[in-house]
């Protein structure tokens, strides 16, 4: 991931102009087209291969925009749904009725506020 986003950096860095244009709100944009194209091929795995690098792109421009380091941000929601999705609760049972359970514990047990302060 810190690849990614250093890539994507450099990038824009040798492109000042696409660089000057690439605030939050426009790269939002951006994304939200690129995520409807992704969407209309779901069912052409080619042409989804071809999408879903431009989501991970403006995604890292994003990251990049704000500071944040994407794969530190990705650990720390992988175990945050390590704990909120336990795995021995989905070896059987309706997925529709474990998810909204698990969300409402997680929320009476403090949720992320308790969760993202016990990391310090």
């Amino acid at each position: 991931m810190e690849r990614l986003q250093s890539a994507v950096a450099f990038f824009g860095f040798e492109r000042p102009v696409m660089e000057e244009n690439n605030n939050t709100q426009n790269v939002w944009e951006l994304f939200k087209g690129e995520v409807q194209e992704a969407e209309e091929v779901l069912q052409n795995t080619d042409k989804l291969a071809q999408e879903l690098p431009d989501l991970l792109w403006f995604i890292s421009v994003l990251a990049n925009n704000s500071g944040i380091n994407l794969y530190e941000s990705f650990e720390k929601k992988y175990g945050r749904n390590e704990l909120k999705y336990p795995s021995s609760e989905f070896q059987s049972g309706d997925y529709n009725e474990i998810m909204p359970r698990l969300k409402q514990e997680w929320k009476q047990n403090g949720g992320d506020e308790v969760f993202y302060s016990s990391l310090g």
